[in-house]
């Protein structure tokens, strides 16, 4: 019953929210605040720059000061197909770090869970539930065509009149 009570973080993954681009998403999923929240990797993921993932640039190694119940930060990795070099034969890597975070502010209980990521389930899913980025990409021009349109349209009707 205690533990209901605790919070309870979720590391994972996330495929779906942008196209062709992986994000990193901590979730609170407990039933309270997590605070200073740190990631420690033992097998790192590394971001296009070729650096630990990390959410924060803070001195203290924190990567989020206070994760309430029930919500997420998320952080951009690098592009989805950068996990698979060789293509769909190609063998997913595997992550490991550890979550360390507290469930007060002034850090006295503390929690430690291990975790492993792999993109193994997103290997054969490349393309984004989320299409809508891939509308607004394609479309950027969408626009400026529809006025040009419209211009041509007024000056044919002029010319009719002529």
């Amino acid at each position: 019953m205690e533990d209901a009570h605790d919070p309870f973080l979720n590391i994972y993954f996330d495929t779906t929210s942008h196209k062709f681009a992986t994000g990193l998403v901590i979730r609170n999923d407990g039933g309270s605040t997590a605070y200073n929240i740190k990631i420690h990797w033992i097998k790192p993921l590394k971001d296009e720059d070729n650096t630990e993932v990390r959410f924060s640039n803070a001195d203290d190694d924190i990567d989020v000061y206070s994760l309430p119940a029930g919500q997420s930060v998320s952080r951009y990795v690098r592009p989805t197909e950068s996990f698979f070099p060789d293509g769909k034969e190609s063998k997913p890597e595997t992550f490991e770090g550890e979550l360390i975070f507290y469930s007060s502010p002034n850090g006295r209980n503390s929690h430690k869970q291990k975790f492993k990521l792999s993109m193994a389930l997103y290997k054969m899913r490349f393309m984004s539930l989320n299409d809508q980025m891939n509308f607004y990409f394609e479309n950027r021009n969408l626009s400026r065509h529809i006025k040009e349109l419209n211009q041509l349209i007024s000056k044919l009707d002029q010319k009719d009149d002529h």
